[in-house]
Formats: C-alpha cells, sequence, structure tokens
C-alpha cells in the first residue's frame, strides 16, 4: 500500500467457488451389531453453481444491476453493507 499509495477502496478480494445444489446427506454413526441402518439418498446429479463475490478494504457497497448484462439467465447479484 505505501509503495503504490493505494487507498483501502482500490483494494479487492475476489473469490470464486462452485456448489452443487444436491443435498450431501449426513453420516450416520450406529452400534455395533445393528440390523439395518440407514436413509434414503437421492440419484440426481443436481446442478453447479459458480459462486462469485468481491470484497473491498473499506468495505462501501458499490453494485450496480448493469454488472449482471450477458448473465446466464437467473443469475442473482446481492450487495450487502454489513458483509
Amino acid at each position: 500500500m505505501g509503495k503504490y499509495n493505494f487507498t483501502t477502496d482500490r483494494i479487492y478480494n475476489c473469490n470464486e467457488t462452485g456448489v452443487t445444489t444436491v443435498w450431501d446427506p449426513p453420516r450416520v454413526f450406529v452400534k455395533k451389531g445393528l440390523k439395518q441402518v440407514g436413509q434414503a439418498t437421492s440419484g440426481e446429479s443436481g446442478e453447479l453453481v459458480t459462486v462469485l463475490n468481491f470484497v473491498n478494504a473499506s468495505g462501501s457497497v458499490r453494485f450496480k444491476q448493469f454488472m449482471l448484462t450477458g448473465a446466464p439467465l437467473g443469475s442473482l447479484g446481492l450487495a450487502y453493507r454489513s458483509g
């Protein structure tokens, strides 16, 4: 920051991650010797959703609807001052 004189509103962190829409069943632990344990789970493959988030060091909110121009149908853009 000192070398280039960047202000906090010019410093950003970006993270991209993929999440699936299919439920991940929890692990089940039981006593040894029990005859039947389990639960039905879905065999569907689901859909992978890409999440891209940005934050800046100053905490300001600058989301504008035009930032979604050309995004796939159903894309959602949100910004919260509280994080």
